[in-house]
């Protein structure tokens, strides 16, 4: 490997020298948008919050690895990625985005899975769909911001 990025590949044997062009060509390639693999989940990502899983990480590449959201496993609801995915399997991914500057890749499964008879379901509630609560504004205890401070509640004095 020259300091320029070159790698010189050499053998007596092409077998050898074609077995060894693959495996540069896996350790230097990128990975794109659009792109389908074959991975292996490494671990279940489980939220800070209350520790339910949020998805399973994969690796598609050697030394690249992303991530299966819980809601891009299947196009129903899943609860739990153990009930679909665990650590070892061999699970066949689309990349549908590539944050090079974070160093994310999200992947999807449902994309590659026909979809179900009768059409692609409505999308679930997403954080943007939930009601809101505290009324317009969010102010406290129901009242908008705007209105000044709460009136304090009169006494009876004699």
């Amino acid at each position: 490997i020259e300091d320029g990025g070159i790698v010189h590949v050499t053998s007596s044997d092409a077998e050898q020298m074609k077995r060894a062009l693959e495996m540069v060509d896996l350790v230097t390639k990128d990975v794109e948008v659009g792109e389908i693999y074959d991975g292996k989940v490494t671990q279940i990502v489980k939220g800070r919050d209350g520790g339910g899983e949020i998805g399973a990480l994969v690796e598609v590449l050697p030394g690249k690895v992303g991530m299966v959201h819980i809601s891009a496993l299947e196009w129903h609801r899943v609860e739990k990625v153990t009930d679909i995915l665990n650590v070892g399997d061999v699970v066949k991914v689309k990349v549908m985005s590539v944050d090079r500057d974070k160093d994310r890749i999200e992947l999807s499964r449902k994309e590659l899975l026909p979809p179900p008879p009768g059409g692609i379901p409505p999308r679930d509630m997403t954080r943007d769909d939930r009601p809101r609560r505290g009324g317009f504004g969010g102010g406290r205890l129901g009242r908008p911001f705007g209105r000044g401070p709460r009136p304090l509640p009169r006494r009876h004095v004699e």
